[in-house]
């Protein structure tokens, strides 16, 4: 029972770090990134906590080897969003989000809860508020077509 306990616990951490990392990422359609990388973390962390509980069942079973398939699978998922982005630098940055919040998810799943904040607090200072930084720091700049 204690195990089912742990289990959701780590579901549901993932699914909300998931939800902040899309709530980060400035976007058209913020609903949709939200549930998005939502699914996406929340699935890593039942795939890595499958894969770890496997492990300890089975001989020669490498979680490693489930952790890669979630990146393929992850880098898949960033591929088909990314194509119906207009902007080339939008494609990477929907890529990037679609990778973090898998990780997220592998940690999470993997019992590392304060990796998984901490990675998801980056990752939203990147999404949310990086974008501004450089945009003040343009704002600022004297206009080089003027000299």
């Amino acid at each position: 029972m204690l195990h089912l306990i742990l289990f959701l616990i780590e579901i549901i951490l993932a699914a909300i770090l998931g939800g902040i990392l899309g709530y980060g990422a400035h976007s058209g359609r913020p609903q949709y990134r939200v549930q998005i990388l939502t699914l996406i973390a929340a699935g890593a962390a039942a795939f890595t906590e499958a894969s770890l509980r496997m492990a300890g069942d089975a001989t020669g079973w490498s979680p490693g080897i489930l952790i890669t398939g979630i990146l393929i699978s992850a880098g898949i998922l960033a591929a088909g969003l990314s194509a119906r982005e207009a902007e080339p630098d939008r494609r990477v940055l929907t890529g990037g989000a679609v990778w973090m919040a898998a990780a997220v998810g592998v940690l999470t799943g993997g019992g590392m809860l304060i990796r998984a904040v901490l990675l998801t607090g980056l990752a939203y200072y990147v999404l949310r508020y990086l974008p501004d930084v450089f945009r003040q720091r343009d704002d600022t700049r004297p206009d080089q077509e003027n000299e």
